[in-house]
């Protein structure tokens, strides 16, 4: 609340906003919410990472909407490197467009993840993501990056901006 309250203009809770106080907040400021799947707060289960992502998005943004949380106010993450192995990793960011069907501004935040760095050669994990991010900028809304420059470039060069 003394965030909101002093200008923060969004939430961002990697906890998957398990805290209700967090939810009221959000309808009560009219303010924006990232929504982050974190595998490490997810009840076990023998379903596989993508539909257990997909599932815990729809019941949590069913929730949300019933606290009367605009759909375009829930941006959805997918927790890219939270507790997800490297092979899921790869899985989930094929399988990004399908998260469109949630009708919600979707976020890639890969930018200097270590499972980059073993899916080719590139010694700067900037590079790396540049290229991941290059290659999924459609089926998202919204890259979250440390380079912002770089990545900047990156998308001018390629027409993307």
């Amino acid at each position: 609340k003394f965030a909101l309250d002093n200008g923060c203009d969004i939430i961002n809770d990697i906890s998957g906003v398990k805290d209700k106080n967090m939810i009221k907040l959000a309808s009560d400021y009219k303010m924006p919410v990232i929504l982050m799947f974190n595998q490490k707060m997810q009840e076990a289960s023998s379903k596989d990472t993508f539909s257990q992502m997909y599932e815990f998005f729809v019941r949590k943004i069913d929730e949300f909407v019933n606290c009367d949380i605009d759909e375009n106010k829930i941006i959805i993450d997918c927790g890219f490197g939270f507790f997800i192995d490297q092979n899921d990793n790869i899985k989930m960011l094929s399988l990004l467009a399908n998260l469109k069907a949630l009708n919600c501004p979707i976020l890639l935040g890969i930018s200097r993840k270590s499972f980059i760095k073993n899916l080719d050669t590139f010694s700067d994990l900037d590079d790396a993501s540049m290229l991941i991010s290059a290659k999924y900028i459609n089926d998202v809304d919204i890259l979250r990056v440390h380079d912002v420059e770089k990545h900047k470039k990156m998308l001018k060069l390629y027409g993307l901006v």
